[in-house]
């Protein structure tokens, strides 16, 4: 293991051995009831292989009990209601990227065990592949973890999903990283992939996630992607107020079935946000640099 991943690792399971984490979630319900409005958490997965049902089936235990799980109509919600809540817990959704069968197969399935919906961001260009064909498209576009099933789901399945309550949404048309496309070739990634999602399930896409990394996406991009979608979800964590955050930039934190449960306790509290908050006023700055050009 690199020395970096071991120190994070020690770091993670340091503080949540120490109880860390759950006085993090103690001190949050706290300060919702004083200051009466509701936060949130937006959770990012991707593969989801049979061989990790039982560890995704652990996690989302482990998460009913501390947040109330929410499907993508809840979530929208919150921007009207901010303070209420039945339970008095903050919200979690959770999302999956990419449009693996993997997905379909297990992921979705758990997620309606435990009674409720997620939103699945798809790449239209690689639901179209099979076989061999796919398997290249996973290996040398998606670079996931080797050994983890590499097919994704069928056009129809993707209408199933849709059918069954979850929400899908874009993830650009081929997985491209926006920081590198022509205007006209970011144009197709964004409006073509959502034509070709309504296209299969009936149903506007009103969610638009961009692809690898805060910074591989331009301010332009990111102004059209929003012009085309309400909702526009970034690769960048932390937690979500509804009175202060905007719909087009939803932060999202990156959990996997694979990892253990200090870390999916770790980055379902609040413990690394002070620095995350920094890659989330950065990000600001930078997607807003268009509309103070304009001006």
């Amino acid at each position: 293991m690199p020395l970096r991943n071991l120190a994070r690792k020690m770091l993670i399971d340091g503080a949540v051995s120490l109880g860390c984490d759950a006085r993090s979630r103690r001190r949050q319900l706290d300060r919702m009831r004083t200051r009466g409005k509701r936060e949130a958490i937006v959770l990012m997965l991707h593969g989801t292989p049979p061989s990790l049902a039982t560890a995704l089936r652990r996690h989302l235990a482990w998460l009913a009990e501390h947040f109330e799980l929410v499907d993508f109509t809840a979530f929208k919600r919150l921007w009207q209601e901010p303070a209420s809540s039945a339970s008095g817990r903050p919200a979690a959704l959770l999302t999956f990227d990419d449009g693996l069968a993997s997905q379909y197969d297990v992921a979705a399935p758990l997620l309606e065990e435990v009674g409720t919906r997620g939103v699945f961001f798809v790449v239209p260009e690689f639901c179209g592949l099979r076989g061999d064909e796919a398997g290249r498209f996973y290996a040398d576009v998606l670079r996931s973890p080797a050994g983890h099933p590499r097919q994704p789901m069928t056009p129809r399945q993707v209408r199933e999903l849709a059918d069954r309550g979850h929400a899908i949404g874009s993830h650009t048309l081929s997985h491209a990283r926006l920081s590198e496309t022509s205007p006209a070739e970011t144009e197709r990634q964004i409006v073509a992939a959502s034509d070709s999602i309504q296209a299969w399930t009936g149903r506007p896409v009103e969610a638009f996630a961009w692809t690898y990394s805060n910074d591989a996406i331009t301010p332009a991009a990111h102004a059209l992607a929003s012009r085309r979608h309400a909702w526009c979800f970034t690769p960048c964590p932390g937690w979500i107020d509804p009175q202060v955050d905007s719909p087009r930039l939803i932060w999202r934190t990156n959990v996997e079935a694979w990892f253990g449960s200090a870390e999916w306790r770790f980055l379902c509290s609040d413990l690394g946000d002070r620095l995350w908050r920094r890659r989330r006023e950065s990000l600001r700055r930078r997607l807003s640099s268009r509309a103070r050009e304009a001006r």
